[in-house]
Formats: structure tokens, C-alpha cells, sequence
């Protein structure tokens, strides 16, 4: 099914299984432009069903996501300082979407009221050989602690701000709607 045509910032990586998902998004950037586009919309994606790879405590900076959303509120887009969206996405072989980058910005979206993933700037990297990451893939977002998160990586996610040995802990939210529930008192303006 094909929704009406919108007009929205959308790219399409083609990620090489011989670099890292994340040197795939480099590469792509340093060959594209970022531009809206007007397409129709194939598949209406929820912001809050993509998977999480930081529980509410990874998140930062709530001041960072409440000066997102008086931008966005005041009709701006959120992109990084290149141009491109902050958001970046992943989909699984059993068709779930991972966000492993810009877990700020979406929070920010989705506190606006954006609903799904066609209404804001993204990335979505796909394989040469299909559209899914596999769990070698994915594991590698969890940086050092990849080789434990790789066979069961949606057990885990990852902290930043942790000291090493507490940067893999163990998943508390399962999806951005319930990371954004955990922290919505957090970004009253």
C-alpha cells in the first residue's frame, strides 16, 4: 500500500559488508547532498516501536532534546552540523527497526508530536544483499562490548556516560515510546 505523496528528507545508505555500518554512513555523505524530496510513502513506521540501543539513563542531555524541540516547534528540521539527519536507523531480519544514532533527536520529535518515521530527517542503512542488518552488524554499535551483546543484543544496551565496565547494561525500555514515557516529565518547557 502506497500512502499520498509528502515531502520529507529520507536517504537510503547502501552499507558494504566489508566496512563497518557506520564508515558506510561516511562514505555516503562524503558522495550525496542532503535535500528534501516529495515521495509517496510505502510504509508508515512508528517512532515508537524502533528499538532503543540506550535505556533512559544513556540519554545525555535533557537540555540538548528541549532546545531540539523549541526548534522543531518553531519550524525548523534537526540535522548535524554536515548537514545530514541525526537520525539513523537499521532494520532487522525479523522487520524491527533499530535507531543507532540520534536517540536525541527523535526523542525531541516524538515530544512535538511526530508519530512516525516518513515525518522526520533520517537514515536507514541497508545491506547489498537485502534490506536487514545482521546480528554481527548491530552488535558492533555496542563498540567494545560487542562480543557479548551479539547473540542476544536486544537483552543489552549501551551507556556512554558509564564507566567501562557499566557501559553494557542490561535493557530496561524495549522501544523509544517507552524511553520517552520514562523521561517525559524531564522535558517540560
Amino acid at each position: 500500500m502506497f500512502y499520498p505523496m509528502e515531502k520529507f528528507c529520507s536517504f537510503n545508505v547502501q552499507h558494504d559488508r566489508d566496512i563497518s555500518i557506520y564508515e558506510s554512513v561516511e562514505v555516503f555523505k562524503k558522495k550525496s547532498n542532503p535535500e528534501f524530496i516529495n515521495k509517496k510513502i510505502a510504509e508508515k513506521i512508528p517512532l515508537q516501536n524502533i528499538i532503543n540501543l540506550h535505556n533512559n539513563d544513556g540519554i545525555q542531555s535533557f537540555a540538548r532534546i528541549k532546545s531540539m524541540i523549541k526548534d522543531i516547534r518553531s519550524g525548523k528540521y534537526i540535522f548535524s552540523s554536515d548537514g545530514f539527519p541525526n537520525v539513523k536507523l537499521v532494520k532487522t531480519k525479523d522487520d524491527e527497526w533499530v535507531l543507532f544514532d540520534g536517540h536525541h533527536t527523535l526523542l525531541a520529535y516524538m515530544a512535538t508530536g511526530k508519530k512516525f518515521l516518513h515525518e522526520i530527517p533520517h537514515i536507514i542503512v541497508k545491506n547489498q544483499d537485502g534490506e536487514h542488518a545482521n546480528e554481527e552488524e548491530i552488535s558492533i554499535f555496542f563498540g567494545e562490548h560487542a562480543e557479548k551483546a551479539r547473540e542476544n543484543w536486544k537483552d543489552y544496551v549501551i551507556n556512554w556516560q558509564a564507566s567501562k565496565e557499566k557501559q553494557l547494561c542490561k535493557r530496561e525500555q524495549n522501544n523509544m515510546g517507552e524511553v520517552l514515557d520514562s523521561i517525559k516529565d524531564n522535558l517540560i518547557i
